[in-house]
C-alpha cells in the first residue's frame, strides 16, 4: 500500500498464496486486521487470453516445480519435466510482474457475451483456474470470473464451454464478508 487509498492484499486462496488488488479497499479497510479471517470476491481481468494449448508444459530440472513433483513422483533424474496440460487447472503467479498478475489454464464452465461495452464486445469466462484438497480429501474445483475483452482474446471463435483457455490476467477482489469465517 502507498497512498492507503489502494491496496494489494495478500492471502490464501484453496491452500495457495495469492495477491489481489482490492477494488473496496478504501470503503472497508476499518475491517481489516493482520491474521483476521476476511472472506473476498475474486476476478481476474485478462491481459491476453485464448484457446489453450495442447503442447506439453516443460519445468525446468533447477525450478521450484520441478523439485515439488520430483518428491511427490519420486522422480531422480536432473531432465526437464513434460507434463500434460490438457483438461489442467492452474493459477500461477507471473515472477517478473507485480504481485497480482498470474498465468492462468482451465476449462471453460460459462461463457456470457457483452456487447459493445466501451467499445468492444467481451465476455465473462468462469473457468477451473485450481483444484483444493478438502477435509475429506476430496479435489473441490476453484473457479474464478475472468473477464475477457475482444481486444484480449486470440481465438477464431469467442470462448466456449467445455474448452480450455489459457492467458495471463490481473487479480481483483473486493471484500465479502468482513466477519469471521470458516473459509
Amino acid at each position: 500500500m502507498v497512498s492507503g487509498a489502494e491496496a494489494q492484499i495478500e492471502g490464501i486462496w484453496g491452500g495457495a498464496a495469492a495477491s489481489f488488488f482490492d477494488l473496496t479497499f478504501l470503503s472497508n479497510r476499518s475491517w481489516y486486521e493482520s491474521g483476521k479471517c476476511v472472506v473476498f470476491v475474486l476476478a481476474g481481468i485478462a491481459y491476453k487470453a485464448e484457446p489453450a494449448s495442447l503442447e506439453p508444459l516443460v519445468i525446468a530440472p533447477e525450478s521450484a516445480l520441478a523439485d515439488m513433483l520430483q518428491n511427490q513422483m519420486e522422480i531422480t533424474d536432473e531432465k526437464a519435466l513434460e507434463v500434460g496440460t490438457e483438461a489442467s487447472c492452474i493459477l500461477a503467479h507471473i515472477d517478473e510482474w507485480d504481485r497480482d498478475d498470474y498465468w492462468f489454464r482451465g476449462s471453460v464452465r460459462t461463457v456470457k457475451a457483452f456487447e459493445d461495452w466501451l467499445g468492444q464486445s467481451w465476455w465473462r469466462v468462469r473457468a477451473c483456474v485450481m483444484r483444493m484438497e478438502t477435509e475429506a480429501d476430496h479435489l473441490q474445483d476453484a473457479e474464478l470470473d475472468i473477464f475477457v475483452t475482444g481486444r484480449a482474446w486470440s481465438g477464431h471463435e469467442p470462448p466456449q464451454v467445455g474448452k480450455d483457455i489459457e492467458g495471463t490476467l490481473w487479480l481483483q477482489g473486493r471484500l465479502w464478508w468482513p466477519g469471521e469465517s470458516d473459509a
